[in-house]
């Protein structure tokens, strides 16, 4: 509707300008797109139409004409601009001043239109003159027209208002309908027939998505009517979506013998009637959001234009044949009318998994459900009878399935695109770092994510980090609520968490378990949520994951709590020997998951492999007790014990009316990392084989020393980070990372003594040693050779005064079902352990043929025996 001038008479001219002037401007058609020059433009944000002239940069720069980009830019415009006076209003006659007036009537702002037909807008100087306005050329924004009114030529931080608005307001009190059209010249017209009429200023598409301007259609009953083409067509269907929201009913009523680009003038001025209107009102139904758009010949959607399908007047999706006599067949393809609406991309960071949406009208007008599809189905057309049931009907054919599968496609052209993220943690968009959590992201807007399918929606970040030196203040505070053993790797692993991206990257991802283990009442659960209320919202009734879930269940959330801390709760002895195998092999899948950071592998559909959930992120786990599972279990954990009465109860609520405080430090934390992520590979790998190195003791299992080293790298950056924001002292921030470091160290002493009581032999001695004190198993003394003998019951061998003769397949027996009795279970087969036995030389090896033997044949009481020959001082000692 709206017209700018025509430069193109001098189109090669502006066109070799513009290229000298914006290097690396790409052209589509007339627009053209290039890096701004007014800012640091990465993804370019300046469009300009050299046939119009007109430019402007979406980042925010501002927008003009062709001599205000050359005055920003500091160059002399085309010689032909000169000669071309590029301000309208020098040359074309005002036909008609249009004032848009608040509710009380006071002027607002004019839409101007011109002749040859073009529009300007304007509103009144507030100072008359004296307000000192310019625009990003340095030039006054005032100007004073010829009976000396000042006017502001720009509509910029003007609040938009609907066309003749008190009028608006008293129909809708008094339960009139609203009649909305494309201009203003229309409103008038619809206006003198005493009908009340309005539009939005600007033309097509420029209905303002605004509550402030839709608020005075509440509740009114809203008549559109479109133009007569394409933009007349989606600006109505714009408006009727916006309005659909507020206002009572809504109909959209075309006007029948409109010329194209016809509009209601043209339909009053053809001798047609109020009456006439309103009856066509009358007869026209009511708006449907859930409908697909129909235009007039043959209920074809404009969205189908130039194409060979329609729809029939019954409601059918309809193929145009072109017969050789020029005549039309219509070929039904289905009963119904399917649209695309969206197009959504869900990227979980290792997948891109798309699905469509659409909504769907069967013949005869019932609307049917929106449904959601994914890529791969939709072409199979198989989707329509699982999501719309039988009534829904595809006519029979191949062709009829390929065609209507192209005629809903064809509806796609200007379908909404959106990509939702279905994991947390670091992503890299656009170049920069940008940290997901539920309600969006840090250094990002606009970013859509969706993890509830993983039960994460809880880990939401506040808006804004606030008072960081108070924020990170109570975070500390949080070290004081339990003995600093607890405390300290409690603190650590929450700002560890966010640095698992860098140190993926530099290959020393974290590969341990934090197990935080007490007795039923020492509050684990609200401790491990109140450190976890740093990530979002949390108490001890709503940490993110227990053992109630399934391994599969805890296997996605593991994946998808990427650079954040999971918590699972619960591990607790049950009565069921089968719950109990249940709760052991989920921890065991956590354990294994964390500590080697891998995935089970899935098989797709077409028996191609697709990529395991491995997790991405740290984890607490809550317990009664330790899992059993042996050494190579224990060594994924860094353990925790806790106490009743460790917990400071009085601080501990103080804090958890603070958790707040806790997400708005960590907010402040990641936004402090991010511009520094790619900074950090080097420091945190060198930082980290110093530590490890330094925290090694002999003799320790080889992930104790690292999983200090992770540990105190997050002690040092909260700790830094405090620092930073003025929430302690350099000297404070030195001491307690001196005390870090030997609670880390006492811990990991502590953790060392678990290993070495789960090595296989240990366990294997300390069974017998027991099972011997108690009298529950028996060993007889070696016999003469020749002397006979009797076995006891619980008989396991003999022994002199060297060696234990034990029998191997009773003795293994014996020790696995000491440990079963116990819960527990022993962690390697007969063959291992006697294999672990031999490399600690505690058992008699020898060879027989070429054959190394662990288990020899001796001869006692003159029969021939296969024992297992242990050294006596091995169980005597004990």
């Amino acid at each position: 509707m709206y017209s700018s001038i025509d430069y193109t008479p001098f189109l090669t001219e502006i066109t070799s300008w513009l290229e000298q002037n914006l290097p690396g401007i790409k052209w589509h058609g007339d627009e053209g797109q290039a890096r701004c020059p007014f800012h640091d433009d990465h993804n370019p944000s300046f469009f300009i139409n050299r046939r119009k002239g007109a430019w402007r940069c979406w980042a925010g720069c501002g927008q003009g004409g062709l001599k205000e980009l050359a005055a920003r830019l500091g160059v002399e415009p085309p010689a032909s601009i000169m000669r071309k006076n590029e301000d309208p209003v020098t040359r074309q006659k005002i036909v008609a001043t249009y004032d848009y007036v608040d509710h009380d009537g006071k002027l607002v702002f004019q839409v101007l239109r011109y002749e040859p037909k073009n529009f300007r807008q304007r509103r009144p100087c507030p100072k008359g003159g004296n307000c000192g306005g310019t625009n990003s050329a340095g030039k006054s924004i005032c100007k004073q027209d010829r009976d000396g009114t000042w006017w502001h030529w720009s509509l910029d931080g003007v609040k938009r208002v609907p066309y003749r608005l008190p009028e608006i307001i008293e129909a809708v009190k008094s339960g009139l309908p609203i009649f909305v059209v494309e201009g203003e010249k229309d409103a008038d017209n619809l206006a003198a027939l005493g009908v009340a009429a309005t539009t939005s200023p600007q033309g097509a598409g420029k209905w303002p998505d605004d509550p402030e301007f839709n608020k005075y259609f509440q509740g009114a009953d809203v008549i559109i009517l479109p133009d007569n083409d394409d933009p007349g067509q989606q600006h109505a269907q714009k408006v009727a979506r916006i309005l659909a929201k507020i206002a009572r009913k809504i109909k959209i009523v075309k006007l029948p013998g409109l010329p194209v680009k016809g509009d209601v003038s043209d339909f009053l001025a053809a001798g047609h009637s109020k009456d006439e209107l309103v009856a066509m009102v009358e007869q026209a139904p009511f708006y449907d959001p859930n409908q697909a758009p129909e235009d007039q010949e043959q209920g074809q959607f404009s969205g189908w234009s130039g194409t060979p399908y329609c729809v029939d007047e019954n409601g059918y999706t309809c193929y145009r044949k072109f017969l050789q006599s020029g005549e039309v067949e219509l070929i039904k393809l289905a009963n119904f009318v399917a649209r695309p609406v969206a197009e959504v991309i869900r990227d979980n960071g290792v997948e891109r998994e798309i699905t469509f949406e659409l909504q769907g009208t069967l013949a005869g007008g019932r609307p049917l459900p929106a449904v959601t599809v994914p890529a791969e189905r939709f072409a199979t057309m198989n989707w329509v009878s699982a999501a719309w049931g039988m009534a829904a009907n595809l006519e029979p054919g191949t062709n009829a399935k390929d065609r209507l599968r192209h005629a809903i496609q064809c509806l796609a052209k200007d379908v909404k695109r959106e990509t939702i993220f279905t994991h947390l943690g670091w992503r890299r968009l656009n170049g920069s770092w940008v940290y997901l959590h539920a309600a969006g992201a840090v250094g990002a807007d606009d970013i859509a994510v969706d993890v509830s399918e993983a039960s994460l929606g809880r880990y939401a970040l506040p808006e804004e980090a606030g008072d960081l030196k108070r924020a990170v203040n109570w975070s500390l505070k949080a070290l004081d609520v339990a003995p600093p053993e607890v405390t300290i790797p409690l603190f650590a692993i929450v700002y560890l968490a966010p640095l698992c991206e860098p140190l993926r990257i530099a290959g020393i991802e974290p590969a341990f378990v934090t197990w935080l283990a007490g007795a039923t009442g020492a509050m684990k659960s609200t401790l491990a949520a109140l450190f976890l209320s740093h990530y979002g919202c949390f108490n001890g009734k709503t940490l993110p994951g227990s053992f109630k879930d399934t391994s599969n269940a805890l296997e996605k959330k593991a994946f998808a709590a990427k650079d954040t801390l999971l918590v699972v709760d619960d591990f607790h002895p049950v009565a069921s020997p089968n719950e109990a195998r249940k709760m052991e092999t989920a921890a065991q899948a956590l354990l294994r998951a964390y500590g080697d950071r891998v995935g089970r592998s899935r098989m797709r559909a077409d028996t191609s492999l697709r990529a395991g959930y491995a997790p991405r992120g740290l984890c607490i786990i809550t317990g009664e007790d330790l899992p059993a599972g042996g050494e190579s279990t224990t060594a994924r954990i860094f353990a925790i014990e806790l106490k009743r009465g460790d917990v400071n109860v009085e601080l501990l609520s103080e804090l958890q009316n603070h958790t707040g405080d806790l997400a708005r430090a960590m907010r402040g934390y990641i936004e402090a990392l991010a511009p520094e992520l790619d900074n950090l590979l080097d420091q945190l790998k060198e930082a980290f084989g110093v530590l490890r190195d330094k925290a090694r003791r002999e003799g320790q299992h080889g992930r104790i020393p690292e999983a200090v080293a992770w540990l105190y790298l997050g002690l040092n950056a909260g700790l830094d980070y405090a620092a930073k924001v003025g929430a302690i002292s350099e000297e404070d921030r030195e001491a307690r990372l001196k005390t870090g470091w030997q609670v880390l160290l006492e811990l990991a002493e502590q953790q060392a003594r678990r290993i070495e009581e789960e090595r296989p032999v240990a366990k294997f001695i300390a069974a017998l040693t027991e099972l011997l004190a108690a009298g529950e198993v028996k060993v007889e003394p070696l016999p003469a050779a020749e002397a006979g003998y009797s076995e006891p019951q619980n008989f396991l061998g003999w022994k002199d005064h060297d060696w234990y003769y034990l029998l191997p397949e009773i003795t293994y027996r014996t020790v696995t079902k000491f440990y079963r009795d116990q819960g527990s279970i022993f962690p390697v087969t007969a063959r291992t352990l006697w294999k672990h036995l031999e490399a600690e030389g505690l058992i008699f090896v020898a060879r027989e043929g070429n054959r190394m033997q662990r288990t020899v044949r001796e001869t006692i009481a003159g029969k021939r025996q296969r024992v297992l020959k242990l050294k006596a001082n091995t169980l005597d000692e004990k």
